[in-house]
């Protein structure tokens, strides 16, 4: 090794969009659980891809929730739980009202091909602290209704 030679680094993976914040016709690509924090926090990531015509067609976009309980390992289209309060399930209700028979068993069935206008939003900040302009980067902020 030259010690002459300056240390490099590298960034792992690729950069998330970033894509003018507004509102956009969304379609459901999949969903993950997963379990972060030793366990301690349960998640499920939606991933949907933008079907509005423009400079952002077909760019993904993830809509993240806190739920109560996903199995051990992370999963695609896994098993979750959510309360009464989370966003997930007033997201639902909102876009599909009158389709949940039963509580134990919500099927996501109603997401795939349902075209879907989403709110996006650019994260400019991470744990009370900005995010410079170059590493800012683009999530769905909410689930607005289903188009008909």
């Amino acid at each position: 090794m030259n010690a002459d030679r300056p240390a490099e680094f590298g960034i792992a993976g690729e950069l998330p969009p970033k894509i003018t914040p507004g509102e956009y016709d969304l379609v459901y690509v999949r969903h993950e659980t997963a379990r972060m924090f030793k366990g301690r926090a349960h998640k499920l990531t939606m991933l949907f891809r933008i079907v509005t015509m423009g400079e952002f067609f077909e760019a993904e976009l993830p809509r993240y929730y806190n739920v109560q309980n996903v199995a051990r390992k992370r999963k695609k289209n896994g098993n979750f739980k959510v309360g009464l309060k989370c966003d997930f399930i007033r997201e639902y209700y909102t876009l599909f009202p009158g389709r949940i028979t039963r509580r134990d068993r919500i099927p996501m069935s109603p997401f795939k091909g349902s075209i879907i206008t989403g709110r996006v939003i650019t994260v400019k900040e991470a744990r009370g602290r900005p995010i410079p302009t170059e590493l800012q980067y683009s999530r769905i902020d909410q689930l607005l209704g289903v188009k008909t």
